[in-house]
């Protein structure tokens, strides 16, 4: 082999495994199933959400809550508006309040760190496994905070697997999971308020 073929093939060796892992881009609008946990705030929910990134709206529906607290809630973010939604099952109540969060955005951030890839399950039996894209981030809040951030996605379709936040100054440590995810949103009328939310 000459030198000029052996130089070709150490940079195309080189440019293969000096690439700097790019993030894959996320649905922007899906439905799924999440089980969200809090141990600082001793707070267990599951729920089923329906998810705007296009217009920055959410729905979450619980289903289940564990901890002190027995109230389950629908609530409607619309974060355009700055409006929230909250109907309380119990009590068939519903208020209207500003946001007081900002928008979750559950596409891997910009600029954030990639952890490599890792499968789900087995990579050594057949269809037992799910390849998944790890990548993580540290926020600086309105107040200073710092707010450490992970999450998993699925390597095929770039689907959210999992995601933690946490901060020891905000008191905020909580692990949500994704399950039965499906692209687009079946009803689009679900970012419409309940009745009982109507005229509020």
């Amino acid at each position: 082999m000459n030198t000029i073929a052996l130089f070709s093939l150490v940079l195309t060796i080189s440019s293969v495994f000096g690439q700097k892992p790019v993030p894959c881009t996320s649905p922007p609008q899906w439905e799924a199933r999440v089980f969200s946990y809090d141990p600082f705030q001793k707070d267990t929910i599951m729920a089923r959400i329906t998810y705007d990134a296009i217009y920055k709206r959410e729905r979450i529906v619980e289903e289940v809550k564990l901890g002190d607290q027995d109230d389950f809630y629908d609530v409607l973010y619309l974060h355009n508006q700055q409006i929230e939604y909250r109907f309380n099952f119990k009590t068939k109540e519903c208020t209207k309040q500003a946001i007081t969060r900002p928008w979750r955005d559950f596409g891997i951030p910009a600029n954030a760190t990639s952890n490599g890839e890792s499968y789900i399950g087995s990579s050594a039996v057949p269809n037992a496994n799910v390849l998944l894209t790890l990548w993580s981030k540290e926020f600086t809040n309105e107040k200073g905070n710092k707010i450490d951030y992970t999450g998993a996605w699925t390597y095929e379709a770039c689907l959210p697997v999992s995601s933690h936040y946490f901060s020891k100054e905000e008191n905020i440590n909580t692990h949500t999971n994704f399950f039965d995810i499906v692209p687009g949103i079946d009803n689009p009328n679900v970012f419409i308020p309940r009745k009982e939310c109507l005229g509020l």
